[in-house]
């Protein structure tokens, strides 16, 4: 590869860099904007779902433990609700997160 090649080569890995550099940036800027604007809080319309009563004891030892397993009925919530309150409150704390949510039937 003469030298006319390498600078070329350096030339295009370091546009793809400042590329890469600015998408980032502009991605931390929309979902920054998206958090600013928007309300995630999920309100249900009914209250019929057993798990709601369990919401402040529920997020108590997730905050606690490393890992929860929650188990109840079919419709109970657990699948709908639970991830819900903790995007709530880690919202509140403004703290980032990641669920990872399994359902098992046996």
């Amino acid at each position: 590869m003469n030298q006319r090649d390498e600078n070329r080569k350096k030339c295009n890995a370091n546009m793809t860099e400042e590329l890469e550099d600015s998408l980032q940036s502009l991605y931390v800027e929309d979902l920054a904007k998206v958090y600013q604007e928007c309300s995630f809080t999920y309100n249900p319309k009914s209250n019929d779902l057993s798990i709601l009563s369990m919401k402040d004891k529920i997020i108590s030892i997730i905050e606690t433990n490393s890992v929860v397993i929650i188990q109840g009925p079919t419709g109970c919530g657990k699948t709908t609700q639970i991830p819900q309150f903790i995007l709530d409150a880690n919202i509140k704390k403004r703290l980032n997160c990641n669920i990872i949510g399994l359902s098992f039937i046996y």
